[in-house]
């Protein structure tokens, strides 16, 4: 079963580029968990599809990065609009202030406010039911 065991805190989204048809925008986020998530924890990130990186983007790095707060082995999955991170050995924290920087794309238009919808999801396996937050 899926028990719904607290909540993830969105401080900001903050941009780097704030003009439309921006094909490089650099966006980090800020989040705070009120518990912590044990390992094997995932934290998955999906946002509208506009946002998606562009194929024509000449970023150099990694298109996802986590900052000094998130546990150091980790996987990072990406496919589309969907962000998955998993903590591979250690709890992702509680009442930290932690980055994810995220390189993506501005549409020529943006997403309407009903469209605009980012979800945050927290989950761990390791009671051997899956438990979001």
């Amino acid at each position: 079963g899926v028990f719904l065991v607290g909540v993830i805190s969105v401080l900001s989204i903050v941009p780097s580029d704030y003009k439309v048809d921006s094909i490089e925008n650099y966006v980090t986020i800020t989040i705070r968990l009120d518990r912590p998530c044990e390992p094997r924890a995932t934290l998955r990130i999906t946002h509208p599809l506009e946002y998606m990186k562009s194929a024509n983007a000449a970023f150099q790095g990694a298109p996802v990065t986590t900052g000094v707060t998130f546990p150091r082995m980790k996987e990072i999955r990406q496919s589309q609009n969907i962000i998955e991170i998993i903590a591979i050995e250690e709890t992702i924290p509680a009442n930290e202030d932690m980055e994810i920087s995220i390189i993506m794309s501005n549409p020529g238009i943006s997403p309407t406010r009903m469209t605009n919808i980012w979800t945050f999801e927290a989950s761990s396996m390791r009671t051997g039911s899956k438990v979001i937050q």
